[in-house]
C-alpha cells in the first residue's frame, strides 16, 4: 500500500512539473497572429482579420485586425524579440512612427510591443488603448537579458504613453529624482507628487534620443536628450541622466536627474 501511494505521489508530481513546464513554455513562446487574437478576445476585444499592410518604416508586413467598434490593430510579427526590438526602438510610442515621418492616422494611435510582435492600435476609445497595453504588458515583463539601454528606452516609452504602472516596474522603490533643484525621494513621492500631476496633460510631440550608455556588471549610467515645444509655444530642451543598478536578475533605475531649460540660440 505504501509503495502504491508513493507511485501515485511521484506521478502527481511529474504531472504538475510537466504542466508547469508547458505553461512556462506557452508564456514565453513567440506570438502568432492567432495567439494575439486569442489574447485580445480574452480581454473582450474580438477582432476579424482584414487586409495586409506595409508601412515604409517597418521591414515586416503587417496584418490589420478590426473590432466591432471600428478599432484597428496593425500586427507586425518578427522572427524573434531581438529583431522586433531593433526596429521598434526607432518608433515614437505616441505616433508609432519614426521622428522623421509624419503618419496620417485617422484615429488616435498607440504603440504596444511584446516579445516578437509590434502592435499599432488605432481607436477613438482611450480605454481600448489602455486595455491592449495592459493585456500584452501582463504577458511580457522585463526580460532577464534586457540591459540598461533597453530599460531607458522602455522608461521613455512609458512616459510618452502616460503609463504609471509600466514606469513602476522599471524603477527601484528607493528611487531618487532631481529636477532643477527639486527632489522626489522614493517611488511613491515621485509618482504622487511629480508624475501623476504632470500626466494630467498628454505628452507633447518631441524629438528624443538616447545619447550614451555605460554599463558594468551591476552598475550603469546613461543620458538622453529631448526637445519639444511647451503649450505656450516656447522651445524646451531636457537632458536626463539615469543611474541604474542590477538587482538579482533585473536592472532598475535608482536615480534620475532632469535638467530642463530652453535651447541656446545659435
Amino acid at each position: 500500500m505504501l509503495k502504491r501511494h508513493c507511485r501515485i505521489l511521484i506521478c502527481t508530481c511529474l504531472l504538475l512539473s510537466i504542466s508547469a513546464t508547458a505553461s512556462a513554455l506557452a508564456e514565453n513562446a513567440a506570438w502568432s497572429l492567432q495567439s494575439i487574437q486569442d489574447r485580445l478576445a480574452s480581454a473582450g476585444i474580438r477582432t476579424k482579420t482584414d487586409v495586409l499592410i506595409h508601412q515604409p518604416f517597418l521591414s515586416a508586413a503587417g496584418r490589420v485586425l478590426v473590432a466591432a467598434d471600428g478599432t484597428e490593430i496593425q500586427v507586425y510579427i518578427y522572427k524573434d524579440a531581438a529583431a522586433r526590438e531593433r526596429e521598434s526602438a526607432k518608433l515614437d510610442p505616441k505616433r508609432a512612427a519614426p521622428a522623421n515621418v509624419q503618419p496620417s492616422w485617422l484615429m488616435p494611435v498607440s504603440l504596444v510591443t511584446s516579445k516578437n510582435a509590434t502592435l499599432i492600435v488605432l481607436s477613438r476609445d482611450p480605454a481600448i488603448h489602455r486595455k491592449v497595453a495592459d493585456v500584452f504588458a501582463a504577458t511580457s515583463p522585463l526580460e532577464k537579458d534586457d540591459g540598461p539601454e533597453q530599460l531607458v528606452r522602455r522608461f521613455h516609452e512609458a512616459l510618452q504613453q502616460r503609463d504609471v504602472k509600466a514606469i513602476e516596474k522599471l524603477v527601484a522603490s528607493e528611487l531618487v529624482v532631481f529636477e532643477n533643484g527639486e527632489r522626489n525621494d522614493g517611488w511613491a513621492d515621485f509618482r504622487d507628487n511629480h508624475l501623476v500631476p504632470e500626466m494630467q496633460e498628454p505628452a507633447p510631440e518631441s524629438k528624443w534620443e538616447l545619447v550614451k550608455v555605460k554599463a558594468g556588471s551591476d552598475l550603469a549610467w546613461a543620458y538622453t536628450h529631448e526637445t519639444f515645444t511647451s503649450p505656450r509655444g516656447a522651445p524646451i530642451v531636457v537632458w536626463s541622466v539615469f543611474v541604474l543598478e542590477k538587482r538579482t536578475d533585473r536592472w532598475k533605475i535608482t536615480a534620475l536627474d532632469w535638467s530642463v531649460g530652453r535651447p541656446k540660440s545659435k
